[in-house]
């Protein structure tokens, strides 16, 4: 069976950073949630490498910054650890990428992982 990185993650991140987190943006929206999204990746037989887009909402910029930054950290300091199924994990990107139809503070975080099942 394999394994659905998304909803593992989206599991752990309340207990790693404090904070909800989401596969899509929730209807009523919290203070500062997380939202994780794979958007690529490709897998070869017992090895699956997602590409995933990891946005941290926050009150303000600097909260969505902070959240992003407690996110990140976690991702390359505990993940692979933390995660039996993640072999390795590798944030190349952490950005501002505000919301204009939400009118709410985001960063974006690019991930890449290599899991296996």
């Amino acid at each position: 069976m394999a394994f659905d990185v998304v909803g593992a993650l989206v599991a752990l991140i309340p207990e790693k950073v404090g904070c909800p987190a989401f596969a899509e943006v929730p209807e009523r929206l919290p203070h500062r949630f997380v939202t994780v999204e794979r958007t690529g990746g490709g897998s070869t037989l017992g090895v699956d490498r997602p590409a995933l887009a990891m946005q941290a909402w926050g009150e303000g910029n600097a909260d969505a910054a902070r959240l992003a930054l407690e996110l990140r950290n976690w991702l390359v300091t505990r993940c692979a650890l933390e995660v039996p199924q993640v072999c390795r994990c590798t944030v190349e990107g952490l950005y501002s990428f505000p919301d204009p139809s939400q009118r709410r503070s985001r960063y974006q975080l690019s991930v890449y992982l290599v899991t296996r099942p």
